[in-house]
């Protein structure tokens, strides 16, 4: 029963969000939506920005996916595209309020996840410098947050087909280069530092 109430407050959100900006939704507008009363509304959420959260991170921003494929980023990149088109009154109308703290602040952590994912995948095992793994992580969520972000800011008219077919040849073999440089660099490292040892033996 908590699980269906929380899901129909997500609901009534985003049919809300579809005629009204984020900052005019009241818990008013909520509750009689949902038919439940306030204290009902504030066990599961504290405010409407957590409300906004769960959405954002939880239903719109698709994370699973299988992560074993060479196109999971492009696969994930899509879904999501799929579902804001899906809810595009409410996405527009979120967007217009808060901006691109949208994917910023409420999927940075979520994007963060799945390019940390989609690298560990690339790496099969493979051990690598942790600075330049957290680089190379940035980099993809950075390419998808800012393809979003772009993507909203135009208002959601370009076709997404054609971003993701983008992002798709962009990106394809960069990880294996960066993690390939990555591993080059770490091994010329150990090498100079073992002939610096070997130098210092030696005298």
């Amino acid at each position: 029963m908590a699980n269906f109430t929380r899901e129909a407050i997500l609901a009534a959100f985003l049919k809300i969000a579809e005629k009204k900006p984020l900052e005019k939704i009241s818990v008013r507008d909520i509750v009689d939506e949902c038919g439940i009363n306030r204290n009902t509304f504030y066990y599961h959420f504290q405010d409407i920005y957590a409300v906004l959260e769960e959405v954002l991170v939880n239903q719109i921003l698709i994370t699973e996916s299988d992560g074993n494929s060479p196109h999971y980023l492009v696969d994930v990149t899509n879904q999501t595209i799929i579902q804001m088109l899906q809810h595009k009154p409410a996405i527009q109308n979120i967007y217009r309020s808060v901006g691109p703290d949208m994917v910023d602040r409420y999927m940075k952590g979520n994007l963060t996840k799945i390019s940390a994912h989609y690298v560990n995948s690339k790496l099969d095992g493979r051990k690598m410098n942790p600075w330049d793994k957290n680089m190379l992580i940035s980099f993809y969520r950075n390419i998808i947050g800012g393809a979003m972000k772009d993507w909203l800011e135009g208002g959601m008219k370009e076709n997404p087909s054609y971003i993701v077919q983008h992002i798709s040849r962009l990106m394809t073999g960069m990880a294996e280069l960066g993690i390939r440089n990555s591993l080059e660099m770490s091994k010329e490292k150990e090498q100079k530092n073992q002939s610096a040892e070997n130098s210092a033996d030696s005298e």
